[in-house]
């Protein structure tokens, strides 16, 4: 009998600890963002490190994306999987940014239709088009991890992903240390050589969550952390920082992270994707406009809620109606396939 080839395997395990981590990196590339920006202009004391939200967005991609595959029997359905869960928020969040910018007249810069369309793409680094808001630029290194891990996928090779991973690790060291004494043009078009070990170290970790315990994967992670502090060795707190991120994860395998779910967090995790690709620039806008506000504590308060909320909005409008849509869309295709295939 055939197998029902092409369809995503059902499953309903979700780590509720990793919607905490989403929501948490992003309130605090917010709070940065809103606080660098804010003393830059009004005199506000930054959340110095928020920005290292990032990389904790990093490690669950890895994490996330290496589950994602582990349930996935078909290239298409990955395809159907990424493109539903990045691009409709995405567009959604380009498109009000472009108009917030070009309509309200408070930021001192414009763009034009063609920069919107190559926004659009989500491949705008590569066709050398200014981000619409430059929180964009991590979307050029998820994408770059996501073609990778897809050819790896294609060419059957994720049963050698800790091999294969290795392997990267050493070339970015490589081409951190070369770089320094010539120039390298393939590190603008792979970014993912500046941060691929994040990524490594979130497959790991779901390998140590979901097989049994190998003290090769510990080997594979200490390397990892390695990587780290070799590529920002002139960077004491933000590794410090980082690697506290592995030990959060850490505790998050051994089922150390119960006590971190909680209503907000989770929530905040639900919305991080739109969260995060909404916040700053509209967030400034928003700031601008509600100037007359004296107590700058109080603008502060009202342009977080703001965000949050039409973020919320569109995940609550917009991504999920789409995600569902979308997959749904591709099971019944791919069910009305399975059922051509069995015509006897």
């Amino acid at each position: 009998m055939i197998g029902n080839k092409g369809l995503i395997k059902k499953n309903k395990i979700r780590f509720k600890e990793l919607d905490c981590f989403r929501g948490i990196a992003a309130l605090f590339v917010m709070l940065f963002h809103y606080s660098r920006d804010f003393e830059l202009f009004f005199g506000f004391i930054p959340l110095q490190y928020g920005y290292l939200g990032v990389q904790l967005f990093f490690m669950i991609s890895g994490f996330v994306i290496f589950m994602t595959l582990e349930k996935t029997t078909h290239y298409k359905d990955f395809i159907v999987s990424r493109f539903s869960r990045l691009y409709p928020t995405y567009w959604a969040n380009v498109i009000l940014t472009f108009l917030f910018i070009n309509y309200f007249n408070i930021i001192p810069v414009k763009f034009t239709a063609t920069q919107l369309l190559g926004n659009l793409t989500m491949f705008q680094h590569w066709m050398l088009i200014k981000n619409i808001d430059s929180v964009y630029w991590t979307l050029s290194v998820e994408l770059n991890f996501y073609i990778l891990i897809f050819i790896t996928f294609l060419i059957n090779r994720i049963k050698n992903i800790e091999k294969i991973g290795v392997g990267f690790l050493l070339i970015m060291l490589a081409v951190h240390y070369i770089k320094k004494f010539i120039d390298l043009p393939f590190y603008y078009v792979m970014p993912l050589l500046h941060w691929g070990h994040l990524f490594f170290a979130g497959i790991i970790f779901f390998k140590l969550k979901s097989m049994k315990a190998n003290n090769y994967y510990h080997i594979l992670i200490l390397f990892s952390m390695l990587v780290q502090v070799l590529l920002n060795s002139n960077k004491l707190a933000e590794n410090i920082i980082i690697l506290a991120f592995y030990g959060l994860f850490y505790l998050f395998i051994y089922n150390k992270m119960n006590f971190i779910n909680n209503r907000i967090l989770i929530f905040l995790g639900s919305i991080s994707y739109s969260l995060y690709l909404f916040h700053q620039i509209n967030g400034f806008i928003f700031y601008k406009m509600i100037d007359f506000i004296h107590s700058e504590y109080i603008k502060y308060i009202l342009v977080c809620i703001f965000s949050v909320t039409m973020a919320s909005l569109i995940s609550y409008f917009i991504e999920r109606p789409m995600l569902r849509y979308i997959r749904s869309f591709n099971n019944k295709r791919n069910k009305i396939n399975f059922k051509k295939l069995n015509i006897k």
